[in-house]
């Protein structure tokens, strides 16, 4: 056991804090939208690699001293993490309740229950991905990654427990979990990229890997390779700061410039030049408030934008991340330095005061989702403008893939992505005075066409969209009409977009062909953006023009293309309501109310040849 215990006997490093700067002050930024490091939220696994290769340190020295208390390890989680995530549980909810509106409110309400629990990355896995929950007002979406730690922090001490006395089985039981993950994690990237992101399984190996530094896996370099390993370490974290982004697969295989360059550098010791670099004291001050940092930043950010309906702006940025130095300077030294103190603060009342807290604020997230999130709290008419759709044909239709709409037997195939399922009550409004009946088939993300691909899709997705729209074309009806967000994929590639919609032209041969496009853009999430300018007595949003979308195509007789921003955008200005409700549901859905009296004038005259 003693080549174990020599290893897990972890001295004070303040090398490591300044490691948890370099983690944390990247997710900050990127958080706050610096775009000069695209990487930004990878500091979350190095933050991975750190509590892993720690924690299970302290869980070995005490193996190495004959027994492993899970009871005190729970303990020391508790006062570890317990009363500083509580204090901004509390003063989110209090903020939340005075600028979250009633749906908004709701969600936050359940997403709390969820932190609390630690399940919330399972939670917002089921919610949204995490990076369009970024644009969301989500103020606990971080806490997701709390909750992958303490997931799997119920297996380690237990994992240690009972392996601690075979040092040789425990090493390699880490090390076969750990490659597991990762084949997991990376293949994990094309097949469900949203469950990987958040699942334990897929990353357990990033603990693991630190977990493996600790169990004494790796042996120890000469001193002389040592600074290298080092230098190295902090390379590949910096190239994968400016070379990941949104778009990179992850974690899977990028996750390992992250995670072994945190290895790297937790492996070669404090006595190195990075070592004594990332000891500077600043470095190191910003390590100590990390954990802090962290849990004030994101819902000072997030509840920001909602103060003033839209992005902060340079100003406000650095004005909210200042701001999240300054709660976490504070919640460092009044709430976690004294509730960590054993002295100070006994154990029992600790744990009993954190489960009431805790329980208090269940009970008023309860409350919340009641009372449907407080609707009382806003005038009925900002009230009314955030209302959803509700029983719409694309709702109906959204997990079905396909369904029929209107009277009799459908001539016309409406197909397309969500914005063709959104445009569904336009369609079928102007096919009814015809005495005409429709069928919907749409696929997320999916546009009308042979032979192009969106890259935002899964390779199962990819091919899902592929089957359903060549089954679409090949048994199509006498009409049909293709609907889609046409400026994403024009963006991803104008030229194979336009060849690509030749090719289902050609392929539907002879039959009635309307292509609706121009659709403008609001700026923003509309009915948000507009409930906020009616809270803050603001003139309400704007909604521009579509710009250049798809260029009239030299199109034969029997296709036509329907120019949307004419039925939008009257007399050059678009309009931001229509029948008392937003002209879109989002940031470029149309409503339905736009679809019935926007969208279905257009086509009408168009489906009537």
């Amino acid at each position: 056991m003693q080549h174990v215990s020599q290893a897990a006997r972890l001295a004070y490093r303040r090398d490591i804090d300044g490691l948890r700067a370099v983690a944390v002050v990247p997710v900050v930024l990127f958080h706050a939208g610096a775009a000069a490091i695209p990487g930004g939220f990878i500091g979350v696994d190095i933050f991975f690699v750190i509590s892993g290769y720690l924690i299970t340190g302290i869980l070995l020295g005490e193996a190495d001293r004959g027994r492993v208390s899970i009871a005190r390890f729970y303990e020391r989680r508790v006062r570890r993490i317990g009363p500083a995530l509580l204090v901004v549980l509390a003063a989110t909810f209090l903020a939340a309740h005075l600028l979250l509106f009633p749906a908004q409110y709701v969600d936050f309400a359940k997403s709390l229950l969820a932190a609390e629990g630690f399940v919330s990355n399972i939670w917002f896995w089921t919610q949204a991905g995490y990076f369009k929950a970024q644009g969301d007002v989500v103020p606990l979406l971080h806490t997701w990654s709390l909750a992958v730690e303490e997931q799997f922090y119920i297996f380690m001490p237990l994992a240690v427990a009972l392996l601690a006395r075979r040092p040789a089985l425990l090493r390699w039981s880490l090390a076969a979990a750990a490659l597991a993950s990762l084949a997991l994690s990376i293949f994990g990237t094309i097949w469900s990229p949203g469950a990987t992101f958040y699942w334990l399984p897929t990353r357990a190996w990033e603990l693991l890997l630190g977990a493996l530094l600790a169990a004494g896996m790796i042996p120890r370099a000469a001193d002389r390779w040592r600074p290298a390993i080092a230098w190295l370490g902090l390379a590949l974290i910096a190239v994968g700061l400016v070379a990941i982004d949104e778009r990179t697969p992850f974690p899977g295989a990028a996750a390992l410039l992250p995670c072994l360059g945190a290895a790297a550098i937790l492996h070669s010791g404090d006595g190195t030049p990075v070592g004594r670099l990332l000891s500077f004291r600043p470095m190191v001050a910003i390590g100590l408030i990390s954990y802090s940092l962290y849990l004030w930043h994101w819902p000072v950010l997030v509840l920001g934008r909602q103060l003033v309906g839209g992005d902060l702006g340079p100003l406000g940025a650095a004005a909210a991340v200042a701001l999240s130095f300054a709660l976490a300077t504070l919640s460092y030294w009044f709430v976690e330095q004294p509730t960590r103190n054993r002295l100070r603060v006994r154990s029992r009342p600790l744990v009993l005061a954190c489960a009431a807290g805790a329980l208090a604020l269940a009970l008023l997230a309860l409350w919340v989702i009641a009372d449907r999130g407080k609707p009382a709290r806003f005038s009925p008419e900002l009230v009314a403008m955030l209302e959803p759709d509700r029983d719409t044909i694309g709702a109906r239709c959204r997990d079905r893939g396909e369904c029929r709409f209107g009277p009799g037997d459908p001539d016309i195939l409406l197909l397309g992505d969500s914005h063709a399922a959104a445009m569904a009550e336009g369609v079928e409004a102007a096919a009814r005075p015809l005495g005409r009946g429709g069928e919907l088939v749409t696929v997320n993300a999916c546009p009308p066409l042979i032979g192009f691909t969106y890259t935002g899709l899964t390779l199962r997705d990819a091919r899902t969209c592929k089957a359903a729209i060549e089954r679409a074309v090949r048994n199509a009806p006498a009409t049909v009409v293709l609907a889609a967000n046409w400026p994403t994929y024009l963006a991803q590639d104008r030229q194979g977009v336009e060849a690509a919609l030749r090719r289902t032209i050609d392929a539907l041969g002879r039959r009635r062909i309307i292509i609706l496009a121009g659709l403008p853009r609001p700026e923003g999430d509309l009915p948000w953006a507009t409930a906020v300018a009616m809270r803050n007595g603001d003139p309400h949003p704007r909604v521009r023009p579509a710009g250049r979308q798809l260029v009239p195509l030299d199109l034969p007789a029997n296709a036509t293309m329907v120019d949307l921003e004419r039925a939008f955008c009257p007399d050059g200005r678009c309009l931001a309501q229509v029948a008392g409700r937003p002209t879109f549901s989002d940031t470029n859905h149309p409503s339905a109310a736009a679809a019935r009296r926007l969208v279905a004038p257009a086509l009408a005259p168009a489906l009537a040849r």
